[in-house]
């Protein structure tokens, strides 16, 4: 009622005036709130000028969940099929995806989104010629494996597309000043792929102006685009000001946000904590040295 109610994931769409209560939303507190605060607009209260102030607040806060589309990253598996005759209501894929074909089919449709989407499919997946075929009233949607060459329905191409496509697809369906809020956007995904998944997230911001919020334990997401800075701008298009990290880590019970800032060199303020992004030069040097204490033992039996 104060104003100072923690900040919530909110996923919601068209949640605007007049219509509050027959909105979407996963955030029954937040509706709630912005429900006390419409009647208590309807019901004139005392002190008009504050409560205007507070419903305006509440307005611009609602515009601007709106132009948040969040994905969890614990999606759906990807149908065979769906309903043709079912138009999808709204440009949002779903919290975990589920209306991903059907917004893929619309998105598709545009030469330009789709100019955008097939090559990141491609490089990240390894999926393409994507055709929509329509039967007894359900739309089914086939893919080529660009690997084994292989043509079959996208639910059979694994994991990794089930849990990614979506992120791709509603990267590709949103328009400025949209932002693109994903979570772990790297499950399922091998290693060399999340580098890419990077490149996509870059392409997002650089070609569409489409701004993205990633919670990730992927230290290749975060490799790639200190590369793309390093090239500079010129040839990536990414400066040092379009990216901004925020490492979360819990001493002595409680969560500590470092900010770090990325310098025209791809280097990043301070250095990478070593707790999380240097684990794989850790465990390098354990291999070294185990390897040089093995060829040490063996050297001394030989004598």
């Amino acid at each position: 009622e104060n104003w100072t109610s923690p900040v919530y994931w909110i996923s919601t769409r068209n949640l605007v005036e007049p219509n509050l209560s027959s909105s979407v939303t996963e955030n029954s507190r937040f509706m709630d709130f912005a429900n006390v605060l419409r009647k208590r607009r309807s019901a004139g209260q005392r002190n008009g000028g504050q409560e205007q102030a507070k419903q305006h607040s509440l307005m611009s806060l609602v515009q601007n969940i709106n132009l948040l589309y969040h994905i969890d990253p614990t999606k759906v598996d990807t149908p065979r099929s769906f309903d043709a005759g079912t138009p999808i209501a709204t440009n949002y894929v779903g919290t975990t995806g589920q209306n991903t074909l059907c917004l893929l089919k619309d998105t598709l449709a545009s030469e330009d989104r789709r100019r955008f989407l097939l090559p990141h499919l491609s490089a990240v997946l390894g999926i393409d010629d994507i055709a929509f075929d329509e039967r007894e009233g359900m739309m089914r949607c086939t893919a080529r494996n660009s690997f084994t060459e292989a043509e079959t329905d996208v639910a059979n191409l694994g994991l990794g597309v089930s849990r990614c496509l979506p992120i791709f697809v509603q990267g590709a369906a949103m328009d400025p000043p949209s932002t693109l809020m994903a979570e772990q956007p790297e499950a399922q995904i091998h290693p060399a792929a999340q580098l890419d998944l990077a490149t996509f997230f870059a392409d997002l911001w650089v070609k569409r102006g489409i701004c993205s919020i990633i919670e990730t334990h992927s230290g290749n997401i975060l490799l790639r685009l200190r590369s793309l800075i390093a090239l500079g701008s010129e040839r990536s298009g990414l400066t040092p000001a379009d990216v901004s990290i925020a490492y979360f880590d819990v001493h002595d019970g409680q969560t500590i946000v470092q900010n770090l800032d990325v310098d025209e060199n791809g280097m990043v303020e301070y250095g990478l904590p070593l707790e999380f992004f240097g684990a794989d030069i850790e465990e390098g040097l354990k291999l070294g040295a185990a390897r040089y204490h093995r060829n040490q033992n063996h050297a001394e039996q030989a004598c």
